[in-house]
């Protein structure tokens, strides 16, 4: 039995969320929100989600991609 790192099964967590965002089960508020404090460093979280980027909804992710690459945490 392999065991991940924390931060291995937290970037697992944040591609769920960005997923369930990105198929539109969820605002975006709940996503920013829910990536903001997910306690991984904002650069971890693109890098975790970057394949996504052409993943469900082009809208949503122009939108949640936009927001990464112009917010602080």
């Amino acid at each position: 039995m392999q065991v991940n790192s924390l931060e291995k099964s937290i970037e697992q967590d944040v591609r769920s969320l960005a997923m369930t965002f990105l198929e539109g089960e969820q605002s975006f508020h709940w996503i920013t929100g829910a990536l903001t404090h997910s306690g991984l460093p904002k650069e971890a979280t693109h890098s975790a989600i970057q394949h996504l980027r052409n993943y469900g909804n082009p809208y949503r992710a122009e939108a949640l991609f936009t927001w990464l690459d112009q917010t602080d945490w």
